[in-house]
């Protein structure tokens, strides 16, 4: 229970009634400078002895005071004794608590010794216009003597411990949060409303307070977090009677976007090559990491995806590449904030060699023949083109060569044949980017007739 304020005057150490209102037509009610519970002085309400006859003191709350006490349990606490020369009925003494909806009032008509405490208690009601504490003395004409000492009077407010919810958190993000709660009952006064919150429900962070009463909501936002990394917290509200708890949350903050770098390629060929990246930072999830790649920085492939943590490396080999060409890629790494992208990079494939095909020889006689073949691709450069020849398909022999560029043909007469004999060839085309070889082709030389045997073949 916490006290609100302290009456006027509450043990009369002026020497008067300052603070009260006093009816005392017959002069019964004085402030007494003997027999004090506290201090030097008390208030004095004695009989009349003329017949009936009622007084009373009290005092009104009003105003910004009483606006602070409507719809609030309060105590009056009072220190009083009574000493009666004659108990004779109805004549008697009250205590009386009321706002004019609710009243607490308390009769007595006999000896209290010594000082004791009276406790009023009443709830204010929201449409009161004051709230009176009144002490009344009523002497009926046909006896009962007494004396009244009423001393060290106070006014205090009921509180509670207050309850309290814990709402959902709002605005989550990778590294912040709102917490949010609501105060159910402030338990009878203003309290201080903030948050717990941690890892684990040992919790071991508090927010800073707000000031709020019953149904009021009160929010904190906690930054510093970690990605991806659930929360716990609870809402809390204090007041004089202790500190109220909420029921445990909890939350997940979002996964940063990850950052990753495009390194080299490497195992550049003529129609193939490895992609290279590092996934620096995951975001606190495991990502999804590949590469994107094509002829200019629009890219328009992409490779499949390898899942990859924090610090670790992934590659993706490409092929279907032309040879001697610029190509563009980049390292890209997705979890479920996004994807982020790193820088281009960009390599050339290695110039291939140029492409001839074989023909088939023409010409064939019993000691030479004609060999044939065409440059398919000159990879940009004028070629030499020749034939290599022989009895197997180790050649041994080489003709002499011809300039030639793409699509062109190219010949050349072998002579020096041996009639009836197998031969292997084959066109190869030569620059700066290196020899390509057509497939092997064979010829048989034609074979060699007598002219006897010939003029004998006629006459048959």
């Amino acid at each position: 229970m916490t006290e609100l304020f302290i009456v006027t005057n509450p043990g009369f150490e002026t020497g008067d009634f300052t603070g009260w209102i006093e009816n005392d037509a017959k002069g019964v009610i004085s402030v007494a400078g003997y027999s004090p519970r506290t201090g030097i002085y008390s208030c004095l309400m004695n009989s009349y002895f003329g017949g009936a006859y009622g007084g009373n003191i009290y005092q009104d709350i009003v105003g910004a005071d009483l606006e602070a006490l409507k719809g609030r349990t309060i105590v009056l606490h009072t220190y009083h004794k009574l000493a009666w020369a004659l108990g004779i009925d109805p004549s008697y003494v009250q205590i009386i608590l009321t706002d004019g909806y609710t009243s607490d009032t308390t009769t007595y008509q006999t000896t209290i010794a010594n000082y004791v405490l009276k406790q009023s208690t009443i709830t204010v009601n929201p449409a009161a216009t004051y709230l009176r504490m009144m002490y009344l003395h009523y002497h009926h004409s046909s006896g009962g003597v007494c004396t009244w000492f009423i001393d060290d009077i106070s006014l205090h407010l009921i509180i509670s411990p207050a309850t309290v919810s814990t709402d959902p958190a709002t605005g989550v993000g990778t590294v912040l949060a709102a917490i949010n709660g609501t105060l159910d009952n402030d338990g009878g006064e203003a309290c201080d409303c903030g948050f717990e919150w941690g890892e684990t429900i040992a919790y071991g962070n508090t927010t800073p307070t707000q000031s709020r009463t019953t149904g009021q909501t009160f929010a904190q936002t906690i930054t510093g977090l970690d990605p991806n990394k659930t929360y716990h917290f609870r809402a809390l509200a204090t007041n004089a009677a202790g500190t109220g708890y909420g029921a445990n949350r909890t939350f997940t903050t979002e996964a940063a976007a990850p950052t990753v770098d495009t390194d080299s390629a490497s195992d550049i060929e003529h129609i193939a090559a490895a992609l290279n990246g590092e996934l620096t930072y995951d975001g606190e999830e495991a990502c999804d990491c590949g590469f994107e790649w094509g002829l200019t920085m629009a890219y328009g492939n992409t490779t499949p995806t390898q899942s990859r943590t924090t610090g670790q490396t992934f590659s993706q080999p490409i092929s279907g590449l032309a040879p001697n060409t610029p190509y563009h890629f980049r390292a890209c790494a997705t979890n479920s904030s996004g994807t982020s992208y790193g820088p281009d990079r960009s390599f050339t494939t290695l110039a291939s060699a140029p492409l001839a095909t074989t023909d088939p020889a023409t010409g064939l006689g019993a000691v030479l023949a004609t060999i044939n073949g065409t440059l398919d691709d000159d990879i940009g450069e004028v070629c030499q083109c020749g034939f290599e020849w022989g009895l197997d398909t180790s050649y041994g022999t080489i003709t002499a060569t011809e300039s030639k560029v793409t699509g062109e043909t190219f010949s050349q007469v072998i002579g020096g044949l041996m009639p009836c004999t197998i031969y292997h060839f084959r066109a190869f085309a030569t620059n700066s980017f290196g020899t390509g070889h057509g497939a092997d082709m064979a010829f048989t030389t034609a074979l060699v007739i007598s002219r006897s045997y010939a003029l004998a073949r006629r006459e048959l």
